[in-house]
């Protein structure tokens, strides 16, 4: 009988080891991909992003920040999502795209927001879907969502 109960726990431990971590995904152990369904190294990502939360109308040159894997609940629907978001509190950025289950890891929705100059405790936040910036009040400047559509 103790035979059956350690074989038993034996595969259950093998099995589990095959399982994403959905609680906490960290980025740096998460494989993912692009719109496209092609694998997208965190380096490159990383210039990517640069290179988008820079294509802006102001021209003003910012740095993504910290990228990372949230949990977001949408406000409307309640549905949950992980996200990919990068924060850069010093230059009041931030911005989110969601993320799909994909092969063995996640794929990056071609659907992106950023909220420019909202203070430096704006959020991004989704409502039925789509990205809104909710702006904290602290700065006089007007607060910017720029939303893109990657194809």
């Amino acid at each position: 009988m103790k035979k059956i109960f350690y074989l038993v726990l034996a595969a259950a431990s093998l099995l589990s080891c095959n399982e994403r971590n959905e609680d906490h995904p960290s980025i740096e152990d998460t494989i993912l991909y692009d719109a496209t369904g092609t694998n997208i190294s965190l380096d490159d990502l990383k210039k990517e992003w640069q290179e988008m939360v820079n294509d802006n109308e102001t021209g003003a040159q910012r740095s993504i920040g910290n990228l990372e894997i949230k949990e977001y609940l949408d406000d409307t629907t309640g549905q949950k999502s992980y996200v990919l978001i990068a924060i850069n509190t010093a230059d009041n950025v931030q911005t989110a795209a969601l993320l799909s289950d994909y092969k063995d890891g996640y794929q990056i929705s071609n659907r992106s927001a950023s909220c420019y100059d909202c203070g430096p405790d704006v959020q991004i936040m989704l409502r039925d879907g789509h990205w809104y910036c909710k702006d904290d009040g602290s700065t006089s400047s007007p607060c910017t969502k720029v939303s893109r559509l990657d194809y």
